[in-house]
């Protein structure tokens, strides 16, 4: 129960009928920082809506895309992503390897000592290759089994 006249917003809240209570409810909110960021919220929402509604869409075909690749491709996928964990690191690891075998390493700067730098990164990345090289082959091996079984016992 209030002392004033009040009217109904939204079923929930009650406003002042009183201008002169009104207008101090109002500049309350208005420098409440929920009341600054919800208008330019909303500003943001009726100026850019369409390009809001383009990115939902984008976001719904990329994924139903993605989906039906899995779902389609799954294999592809799994040895798309295998081998480039294989060849990225080994051609880079490769790269630097080569290129600390030459005068300043990588960079060319003679005298900067990147040379040992450069060689033991390439050897690091050239040993996460051949892990992954590794995990690829024995996954291959498993799967050809887990194939076999399965033929064999249908």
């Amino acid at each position: 129960m209030t002392d004033y006249a009040t009217h109904p917003v939204g079923k929930h809240f009650c406003l002042p009928q009183d201008l002169a209570l009104l207008h101090k409810v109002n500049s309350e909110l208005d420098h409440h920082a929920i009341g600054r960021y919800s208008e330019q919220v909303v500003g943001v929402f009726r100026a850019a809506w369409p390009v809001m509604l383009g990115i939902a869409l984008v976001a719904i075909l990329l994924s139903t895309g993605f989906l039906l690749v899995i779902e389609c491709m799954a294999t592809t996928v799994v040895w798309g992503a295998m081998s480039s964990l294989v060849l990225v690191p080994g051609i880079a690891g490769g790269y630097l390897v080569a290129m600390s075998g030459m005068k300043g390493g990588a960079d060319g700067m003679v005298g900067s000592d990147d040379s040992a730098s450069d060689r033991t990164i390439g050897f690091l990345l050239i040993g996460v290759a051949g892990f992954f090289c590794s995990c690829t082959m024995l996954h291959d091996k498993g799967y050809q089994e887990g194939c076999g079984h399965r033929h064999a016992c249908s």
